[in-house]
């Protein structure tokens, strides 16, 4: 992992890339409107991996983008934010909708029956974009709170990420989609 890391900064050096800052809530609907505009530019694969999914409008693109087909998206949510119990959580509405997988993730055992949390904010487009920060797929995380998204354009750098995704993938539990207790998961 050490000269993965030492290979990017090394890359980022020699070539070309961007970075673009969102400070919210000031580039609050900028950075909403970057983010859906690259969902929805997706040609082949769209990665979040989110504590806390509420906001309507990214899940609409979402679910947009997965209904033209040729992309696969992966949502990666975090367990302890039951999809159950939480009244304005929007992963319910991801289930069924054909091309996106619904995961649930909680962090390592901390002591009997404690975990920890899934609590990264990351999306992965296409294996060239990235989205990384504070904030949350929440209105007030775009509206009111002081948060922090980087959008980076960098294929080296979202490799890195989408290797971490996929690390959390591996600890997942997908979701397979309604029951009479709820939503099952399964083990991956």
């Amino acid at each position: 992992m050490k000269h993965f890391i030492f290979f990017t900064l090394l890359t980022n050096l020699l070539f070309s890339y961007s970075i673009e800052h969102f400070l919210m809530p000031k580039d609050g609907s900028r950075a909403q409107e970057s983010m859906i505009k690259d969902i929805l530019s997706a040609n082949k694969e769209v990665d979040v991996a989110m504590f806390m999914i509420t906001n309507k409008k990214l899940v609409k693109a979402l679910k947009e983008r997965a209904k033209k087909g040729n992309v696969h998206i992966n949502v990666i949510a975090d367990k302890s934010f039951d999809i159950d119990h939480f009244k304005e959580s929007r992963v319910k509405k991801l289930l069924d909708t054909k091309n996106i997988f619904v995961y649930h993730l909680r962090g390592k055992k901390k002591k009997k029956k404690k975990f920890g949390i899934l609590h990264s904010k990351l999306v992965v487009i296409d294996d060239k974009i990235v989205y990384l920060g504070s904030a949350n797929w929440t209105k007030s995380a775009f509206k009111y709170n002081y948060e922090i998204l980087v959008k980076i354009v960098d294929g080296v750098t979202a490799k890195l990420y989408k290797y971490y995704f996929e690390e959390m993938m591996q600890n997942a539990c997908y979701l397979k989609g309604k029951s009479s207790e709820g939503y099952r998961a399964q083990r991956k």
